[in-house]
């Protein structure tokens, strides 16, 4: 699951996309969601790796030591499928509000 969010962030991560809230997500708000999602289940220093890594795209993955990717992969991807993020399709249609 991990592997399928990310692909889809890559895929986005350069679209720049504004819309006005009570309307579907867009592009800036799964990346907002996968932001927090991995800034709630890691520690300040894996999320700077997360993000640099897997948000940012600035470092590449196989600089991180294995130990540390796999970590990072789990329990992100494990955050990733409690908030609903791999079910792509259904994320994208329904409608958000401004809370």
């Amino acid at each position: 699951m991990f592997d399928f969010v990310t692909s889809h962030l890559y895929e986005k991560s350069f679209v720049s996309t504004l819309r006005a809230h009570n309307v579907k997500p867009c592009d800036a708000d799964f990346r907002a969601d996968c932001g927090l999602a991995a800034k709630r289940s890691l520690s300040p220093f894996e999320y700077e790796l997360w993000r640099n890594t897997y948000l940012d795209f600035l470092v590449p993955e196989d600089r991180i030591p294995v130990a540390i990717r796999m970590h990072i992969k789990q329990r992100v991807g494990s955050a990733y499928i409690r908030r609903g993020l791999t079910k792509l399709g259904t994320y994208f249609k329904e409608k958000t509000s401004c809370h």
